[in-house]
């Protein structure tokens, strides 16, 4: 341990917020706002609940991924990370956050799945 320093403090603290590059400036985005990241060709769009205008960010999906509290935010697609708690309605294979529908990919299905199972009040 360092001096004053208690690195279990800060291993158990959660991110609240990330900061990404857009438009040659650092922006900071609260991820308690966020309704979904979009990977694109060379950016990741970034939609947050109250803003019209999605962000676009110099970042990677898999990069993100790596940055993200688990347990807000999964991975549904290739193209899409979605935030947990704005999960609207969920069928079959697709789900709507705020009027979006975003389709959950074969290959991401079964965690998805068993978040589902794990948080339903259905048998």
């Amino acid at each position: 341990m360092v001096r004053g320093y208690d690195f279990t403090t800060v291993i158990s603290e959660e991110k609240e917020f990330l900061f990404v590059k857009s438009e040659y400036k650092q922006l900071r985005i609260k991820l308690a706002d966020v309704l979904y990241f979009e990977g694109l060709k060379y950016y990741m769009k970034i939609v947050l609940k109250d803003n019209t205008k999605p962000i676009l960010a110099l970042m990677s999906l898999k990069s993100l991924e790596e940055e993200l509290p688990g347990i807000h935010f999964m991975r549904v697609h290739r193209s899409f990370i979605v935030s947990l708690k704005y999960i609207e309605v969920v069928e079959r294979s697709q789900i709507i956050i705020n009027k979006q529908l975003i389709t959950v990919s074969e290959q991401y299905k079964p965690r998805f799945l068993d978040y589902i199972n794990d948080n339903s009040l259905n048998p």
